[in-house]
C-alpha cells in the first residue's frame, strides 16, 4: 500500500508543478488555502491508513499545517487579523514570492510524503531480542544520572527563564534574545548550557521513574512551562507536552484515536468557553440589554477566539519562507548545503569565543529583509530553500525517509522496553517539531550534548564498575593461589 499512497503522491505533484505553471497569474491566498486544505486532507487520510494509528508523522503533519498554513485557515474564515503588519496580507514580502511560497511548501510536503511512503515500516511485535537487550539491562544508574543533570539544570533553568519573563514584561519578547543569556558564546555562557539540560533530563527521569516520581516531574514542568508562557514562549511549551503526550501513548497507555478526539473536543470548547467569558466581561457595560449583549459577545468571542489568535502567530512562519525565496539567490546566494555541514561542527565547543561558525543560520541573514528589531525565525523547507533553491525538494525527499525510520524505532523501542533508545527517539522527535520554525543545523549539538551525554555517563560508570569488580576478583584469586602455596 505505501507504494501506491507514494505513486499517487508522485502524481499530485506533478500536477502541482502543471497546475502552478499554467494558473501562475491567477493564484489567491484563499485559493492557495484551499488548495493546502486538498493536500493536507490526503496527507493525513494516508498516513492513518499506513500506520493504523496516531504516530509521530501525523502529529508533525498537524504542526506543518498549523505553522505553515495557520493564517491562510484564517482566511478561509473571514476572521480579521489582530496583527495585520505580520499577516500574509501586509505586502511586506513581494506578491510573487507569497505565490511561490504556497507552492513550494505543498511541494515539499508532498516530496516529504514520497520519502515516509516509500520508507515506512509497520513495527510487528516479535520475539526477536536484540544484542543490547535493555529488557534485561538495569536502568537504576541511568535514573540517578538522570535525576542528577536534573539538579544540576533547574536552577539555572529556572532563573534563566525568570530573567526572559522580567525582559519581557518591561522590554517584550523580542528583546529576550538581545541580552546577554543570548549574545554571549562560548564558555562565558555555561548559565545557558547547562540549563539546556534541564528538560531532556526530565524527559529520561519521566521514562525510567516511578509513578509518585513521574507526578513530581509533571509538577516541576507544569511550573517550568507556566513561566514559559508567561513569557510569550510557546514554541517549547508545546514540544514539552508533544514529549509527553507520546511517553504515555508509546510506553504507559494506548490512546485510542477517539480519546484523542474526545481530548481535542474538550480542549476546543473548554477554549471557546474562556474566549466567550472574556468577551462578555468587555461587552457587559456597553448595553442594558442582555440580548444585544449576547450578540456583540458571539461576535467578539469569534473574533477574538484563543485558537485564531494562535494560529495567527504561529502561521508567521509562511511568511519567513517567502521572506527567503524572495531574497535568495539575490542578495543572498544559495548555501548550497554548507549551513547542514556546518551543523555538524556545532558539536565541538567554541573554546577560542567569539562567534561560532555554525551560528549563522536563515534566522540571521534574513531578518534585516523582513523586520528591524529581533529575528523572524525559520523553518526545515525555508533551510532547505535558502541552500539548494528550487532542488531543496531532494532534501525534503531524505527529510522524509528519516521520518520514517524515527516513527518505526519509536515503534520497537516502546514496544520491546528499550527506554534508551525510546529517550533518543523521543528526544529526537521533540527537536524535530521544533524545525518547523527553526533550522535544523541545531539538531546534531542537541541530539549529542543533551541526548547521548547521559547515556555516555551511564556507559563510563559501568564499565568503570565492571573493571573494579574484575579487580577485586583478580586479587582475590591471587591471595587464594598465595596462601595454598
Amino acid at each position: 500500500m505505501r507504494f501506491i499512497y507514494a505513486s499517487f503522491s508522485t502524481l499530485m505533484l506533478f500536477c502541482l508543478f502543471f497546475f502552478s505553471y499554467i494558473f501562475e497569474d491567477s493564484f489567491s491566498m484563499q485559493g492557495i488555502g484551499i488548495a493546502a486544505l486538498i493536500v493536507y486532507s490526503y496527507l493525513f487520510v494516508s498516513s492513518w491508513h499506513l500506520a493504523r494509528h496516531i504516530n509521530f508523522y501525523i502529529i508533525f503533519l498537524f504542526s506543518t499545517l498549523v505553522f505553515f498554513w495557520g493564517q491562510h485557515i484564517i482566511l478561509l474564515c473571514n476572521v480579521d487579523f489582530t496583527e495585520p503588519n505580520r499577516s500574509i496580507l501586509s505586502g511586506r514580502v513581494a506578491d510573487w514570492a507569497m505565490m511561490f511560497a504556497g507552492v513550494f511548501i505543498l511541494q515539499s510536503m508532498l516530496t516529504m510524503h514520497i520519502g515516509y511512503c516509500l520508507f515506512f515500516k509497520k513495527y510487528r511485535n516479535t520475539k526477536y531480542i536484540e544484542i543490547y537487550d535493555e529488557k534485561t539491562s538495569n536502568t537504576d544508574v541511568l535514573l540517578k544520572i538522570a535525576l542528577g543533570i536534573m539538579a544540576i539544570s533547574i536552577i539555572p533553568a529556572f532563573s534563566l527563564a525568570l530573567e526572559n519573563l522580567g525582559t519581557a514584561s518591561i522590554h517584550g519578547y523580542g528583546m529576550i534574545f538581545q541580552t546577554e543569556n543570548y549574545q554571549l558564546t562560548s564558555f562565558s555562557n555555561i548559565k545557558r548550557f547547562i540549563s539546556l539540560f534541564f528538560i531532556p533530563s526530565t524527559y529520561l527521569i519521566y521514562i525510567l521513574a516511578s509513578k509518585k516520581l513521574r507526578i513530581v516531574i509533571l509538577l516541576i514542568l507544569m511550573a517550568y512551562s507556566l513561566v514559559l508562557l508567561t513569557t510569550g514562549s510557546r514554541i517549547i511549551v508545546f514540544m514539552i507536552a508533544f514529549a509527553l503526550f507520546m511517553i504515555h501513548y508509546k510506553k504507559f497507555q494506548k490512546l485510542r484515536a477517539r480519546t484523542i478526539i474526545l481530548l481535542g473536543t474538550v480542549a476546543f470548547f473548554l477554549m471557546l468557553s474562556l474566549s466567550v467569558v472574556s468577551s462578555v466581561r468587555n461587552v457587559l457595560y456597553t448595553s442594558d440589554n442582555i440580548g444585544e449583549i449576547v450578540v456583540l459577545a458571539t461576535e467578539k468571542s469569534f473574533d477574538n477566539f484563543i485558537v485564531f489568535s494562535v494560529f495567527e502567530e504561529l502561521g508567521f512562519t509562511y511568511n519567513v519562507i517567502a521572506c527567503v525565496i524572495e531574497n535568495c539567490p539575490v542578495p543572498v546566494p544559495y548555501n548550497y548545503g554548507l549551513s547542514y555541514l556546518l551543523g555538524l561542527t556545532a558539536i565541538f565547543p567554541n573554546v577560542f569565543g567569539g562567534t561560532h561558525i555554525a551560528a549563522q543560520n536563515t534566522d540571521m541573514l534574513f531578518a534585516e529583509f523582513y523586520t528591524t528589531q529581533g529575528g523572524i525565525g525559520s523553518s526545515f523547507i525555508a533551510e532547505a530553500y535558502y541552500n539548494f533553491g528550487r532542488w531543496g525538494l531532494l532534501v525534503m525527499l531524505v527529510f522524509g525517509m528519516l521520518l520514517a525510520k524515527l516513527c518505526f524505532w519509536l515503534e520497537k523501542s516502546a514496544n520491546e522496553k528499550l527506554f534508551r533508545v525510546f529517550f533518543l527517539c523521543v528526544y529526537s522527535s521533540s527537536l524535530i517539531l521544533f524545525y518547523t520554525r527553526s533550522d535544523t543545523a541545531t539538531f546534531p549539538r542537541n541530539f549529542v550534548y543533551y541526548g547521548l551525554f547521559p547515556l555516555f555517563l551511564e556507559f563510563l560508570i559501568r564499565t568503570s564498575k565492571k573493571s573494579v569488580y574484575t579487580t577485586i576478583c583478580d586479587v582475590d584469586y591471587k591471595l587464594n593461589d598465595y596462601e595454598e602455596k
